[in-house]
């Protein structure tokens, strides 16, 4: 938990939110989220708690546009049933 703080502290929070809701790459979306996920691992309530300030002060419906673009990208539907698409 001190790295995931640390990383904070040097803008790590701030810098997957604005990755998220920035128009890159689908490579550069994944490596954020899992940067997100890394920050959040062990369930750092520092952490989270600056997520939600940071959401609170960007538009935070433009963030999960984005990220419900990304999803569905990934898959499409097909009479009934979703497929996964690489």
């Amino acid at each position: 938990m001190l790295l995931q703080c640390l990383l904070d502290k040097e803008g790590a929070t701030d810098l997957v939110v604005d990755l998220i809701i920035g128009n890159f790459s689908n490579r550069t979306f994944h490596e954020t989220v899992e940067l997100g996920i890394a920050l959040l691992d062990g369930g750092n309530c520092a952490i989270q708690v600056r997520f939600l300030l940071q959401c609170m002060f960007v538009q935070m419906h433009l963030m999960f546009e984005r990220i419900v673009k990304q999803c569905e990208s990934l898959f499409y539907y097909s009479d009934t049933k979703f497929f996964y698409c690489k």
